[in-house]
């Protein structure tokens, strides 16, 4: 194999790993927010960690949909941000990357 293919393969491989998502397979404890309606200027919904940390989910179902109720989740946490017109996004620890995709979600 001529040695420009193989660094190319290498660093092919070495991207290809580096791309992982963030994800917690356990299920954490987290309380369900409403930061009010997307329509008129609000945030939407929200998932609070027990640390005060929040996460957009992007895929919370509407029989969670309802303000202050414990959940038990797993997740991926994605790398993009929620650009919300209050500014929540700044009482996450982590602004850059708050939107989740969740994998499991059950009642408390």
């Amino acid at each position: 194999m001529k040695p420009i293919l193989k660094c190319l393969l290498l660093i092919a491989t070495l991207f290809a790993f580096s791309c992982k998502k963030e994800k917690s397979n356990d299920l954490i404890s987290v309380t369900v927010i409403f930061h009010g309606n997307v329509e008129v200027d609000g945030c939407g919904w929200w998932l609070k960690l027990e640390d005060g940390t929040e996460y957009y989910p992007e895929n919370l179902t509407d029989k969670f949909k309802e303000n202050n109720l414990k959940l038990l989740v797993s997740y991926n946490r994605l790398n993009k941000a929620n650009k919300c017109n209050f500014g929540i996004i700044t009482t996450t620890k982590n602004s850059e990357r708050n939107f989740i995709h969740l994998l499991r979600s059950q009642k408390k």
